[in-house]
This record gives structure tokens, C-alpha cells and sequence, in this order.
């Protein structure tokens, strides 16, 4: 009976992740658009809809998880947990018992929604316009400044925790071939898919670029930033095993051209009018619904509740 309940939890959070697009290790799997993520006293969510609820969450709620199985699967249990807490709120009239408690909950949902619209609003009445760019791309050209960096490869053989002295001994003995290999005349990319524990994005050990000064305060950075291209470090054994790096390329710094720089730029307009573009929608929302705040009010029925410690709040 356990085993059975098992099964039907791992396939519901195996289902979620599918939804929410979360293609990640053991748990990715193919999830037709219309299976049903979750049945909940005879209704059923699709896996449609959980994508679209995800889509129009923060997207750095699902950026690690796209990539990490532990944080995938504690978005779908923690997204499954708070289903059922709340339908069982409902049902047991925690609602009615506590009718303030509504009202917080819809008032997150409004800061969701109305993040949403001002995104919206920067998007469409207040796009940034192309002379707006270019113009900005000339007066401040700190905007568009490349830092030094540093392209690496390595190839790293790990070891375990608790590794017994034959395993070590095996680890060391690939290592002792690697040397060789390069020593050999082989290429460092070649070497590295065929004997690295670390797969890189890039294939051939190739992790990409790196900031120069973020590599130089990281365990072992400073020999590697003095390297030249095509140098390599020396063997190097950490606590979980030994890496062996190469440098693939380097970039001096520099100045981003307007294509490169143009992300910087457009992130720098809306930072900087952002608030603007609020205040501006306010006054016209305001307006529009011929609204009014009385914000002494407010402030007045905010102290008004009750401290944690309160008599009236232990009682709650």
C-alpha cells in the first residue's frame, strides 16, 4: 500500500515538472498537452494549465529547476502541498473563521496581476524606441564596457566522499592516464570527453567565459587568470578529486558595440523609468476610477494590529 501511494506521488510530481517544462534528470518525461496533472475531489488540472500558471509567474522561480532535479521536485511538491492546504481551508471554514484571511490572499494576487500589467505597460504605451538606444549608447559608454574574461576548459576526475583506498586508487590511475594522454600530444578537448567526470555544456571540457576578477577570488582562480591561450594549469586535487584546466581564449577590456551592449541598454531605460512610468499610471488609473486613498487612514488601521506577542493575537 505504501509503495502504491509512492508510486502515485512520484507520478504526480513527475507530471508537474513535465507541465511546467521542467525537462530535468531522472524525472523528465514526455507529458502530452492534455494529461491530467492532478486530480483533486473529482477535478482535474491539466498540464496546459500548469503551464500557464507557471508562464506568468516570476521567471526565476523555474530558472534553477530547469536544470536541478532537487529544486524541480520541491517545486512540485511544494506547489501540490499548497493545493491542499487551501481546498481544505475552504473546506473546513478556516475562511469564515477568519475573514481577513481572504482578503491577504487576494491582495497577493493583486501584486501579482499588477506586476504583470506594469511589465505590460513598459511593453506596448512605453516601449523604448530605437533613438532612445542610440542615444544613451553615446553619452554614458560606461554602459557598454566588456570586463577582462576568460575562456576555460577542464577536465576533472571526481571521487567520493567516503571512497575506499581501491577507489582512490582507480581515480589516481585514470588521472595518471589523462597526464599521459596530453603529455602525448592529444588535444584537451579530445581528452576531456573522453575521460571527464564533468560534462560541459560546450562538450570538450569548454566551460564558457568567465569575469577575470570573479575567477581570481574562486579556490585556485589567481594561477589560472595568468595563464596564456592555450596554457595549461597544473594537476590540481581538490577534496572530491583532481581537475586539470586549459585556456581556450582570452578578451582584454573593452566596449560592447550597440548589438552586444543593446540588452544593457534596454535594461538601463527601464530601470531608470520605471518609476516614472508608475507614478504616471497612477495619476491616469486614478482618474479613470476616481479613486481615492486616505493614507492616514491606512497607516492608523496597519498599527491597529494586534503585535505577535499581543494577548489578541496569541488568542487568534
Amino acid at each position: 500500500m505504501l509503495q502504491s501511494a509512492y508510486r502515485k506521488s512520484r507520478t504526480t510530481i513527475v507530471l508537474l515538472l513535465a507541465a511546467a517544462g521542467l525537462t530535468v534528470g531522472s524525472v523528465a518525461t514526455v507529458c502530452a498537452a492534455d494529461s491530467v496533472v492532478l486530480r483533486l475531489a473529482g477535478t482535474p488540472t491539466g498540464a496546459t494549465q500548469i503551464t500557464a500558471e507557471f508562464a506568468a509567474l516570476p521567471a526565476g522561480m523555474i530558472a534553477r529547476a530547469r536544470t536541478d532535479d532537487f529544486v524541480a521536485r520541491n517545486l512540485a511538491l511544494n506547489w501540490y502541498h499548497r493545493v491542499l492546504f487551501a481546498r481544505a481551508a475552504q473546506d473546513d471554514g478556516l475562511l469564515g473563521r477568519d475573514p481577513g484571511l481572504a482578503r491577504a490572499a487576494a491582495a497577493q494576487a493583486r501584486g501579482l496581476v499588477a506586476e504583470a500589467y506594469v511589465r505590460d505597460l513598459a511593453k506596448t504605451r512605453f516601449a523604448v524606441t530605437e533613438p532612445e538606444l542610440r542615444q544613451l549608447y553615446k553619452i554614458e559608454p560606461a554602459l557598454c564596457a566588456a570586463d577582462e574574461r576568460i575562456r576555460l576548459a577542464r577536465i576533472g576526475v571526481s571521487l567520493a566522499r567516503h571512497a575506499s583506498e581501491a577507489e582512490r586508487k582507480a581515480a589516481q590511475a585514470r588521472v595518471d592516464v589523462i597526464v599521459e594522454r596530453l603529455a602525448a600530444g592529444e588535444s584537451f578537448a579530445a581528452v576531456a570527453d573522453d575521460t571527464s567526470d564533468f560534462v560541459e555544456s560546450g562538450g570538450g571540457g569548454d566551460m564558457g567565459w568567465l569575469p577575470v576578477e570573479s575567477l581570481r577570488t574562486a579556490p585556485n582562480g589567481e594561477p589560472l587568470v595568468n595563464l596564456p591561450v592555450g596554457g595549461r594549469s597544473e594537476l590540481l586535487e581538490i577534496s572530491r578529486g583532481w581537475l586539470l584546466y586549459e585556456v581556450i581564449a582570452r578578451e582584454d577590456q573593452g566596449n560592447l558595440d550597440f548589438a552586444q551592449c543593446r540588452p544593457r541598454l534596454e535594461d538601463a531605460i527601464a530601470k531608470r523609468y520605471q518609476r516614472d512610468l508608475r507614478k504616471r499610471s497612477v495619476t491616469e488609473l486614478a482618474a479613470r476610477y476616481e479613486s481615492f486613498l486616505d493614507i492616514d487612514a491606512f497607516v492608523a488601521a496597519i498599527r491597529a494590529v494586534p503585535a505577535a506577542d499581543a494577548p489578541q493575537a496569541q488568542s487568534r
